[in-house]
């Protein structure tokens, strides 16, 4: 579980039977940016302990909607392992 404020949300949640709605409406906006909640079950991954954890901010990562090049990323391959079209594998050629 995240921030979400959104009613949709938090009523999925709701059907899970962790927690129920006033609980995660008064929990939930107050997590901590880029942090999120796991609740499990006793049988759970945190055993019925709740655990809240940083999420990567994913900065590293290019924004939605930008695409990356296949051509250049094969370009940048090829130059750095020697591979067709490379300086590398020209060179060859030409001794």
């Amino acid at each position: 579980m995240t921030r979400m404020l959104n009613e949709a949300d938090i009523r999925c949640v709701v059907t899970c039977g962790l927690a129920d709605s006033e609980t995660i409406e008064a929990f939930a906006p107050q997590l901590p940016t880029y942090h999120a909640l796991i609740l499990s079950a006793l049988d759970g991954v945190t055993k019925n302990f709740p655990l809240i954890f940083a999420v990567d901010g994913f900065a590293h990562l290019p924004r939605s909607g930008v695409t990356r090049s296949m051509w250049k990323a094969l370009e940048v391959a090829a130059e750095t392992d020697g591979g067709p079209g490379s300086a590398l594998a020209e060179a060859n050629v030409r001794q």
